[in-house]
């Protein structure tokens, strides 16, 4: 495969990346997100690397999970998840 054809497909990810910025509701962002992570998916295949293509397509599934929150499926499997703050501690704390 070219180069070229690789290196497009990235930058088009990455554009698509920064246009999620620039939208106001939260479908539009997600969906940016995972167009973009996709784009990833695929320049990450087209460079033979697997694991990088695979932590993508994570993301991407645990975008629609977030953009799904609210569905009678996701309310019953996910329900601790999306329902309490992340609590992080720092080693510093006292």
């Amino acid at each position: 495969m070219h180069p070229l054809i690789t290196q497009i497909v990235g930058l088009s990810a990455v554009g698509t990346f920064l246009l999620s910025y620039q939208q106001k509701k939260r479908r539009n962002i997600i969906f940016c997100n995972v167009l973009s992570r996709c784009l990833y998916i695929v320049q990450y295949l087209l460079l033979g690397a697997i694991s990088g293509a695979i932590l993508d397509i994570l993301g991407a599934v645990a975008s629609v999970i977030a953009e799904k929150k609210d569905s009678s499926f996701i309310k019953k499997h996910f329900r601790g998840v999306f329902s309490q703050p992340m609590q992080l501690s720092s080693p510093w704390a006292l």
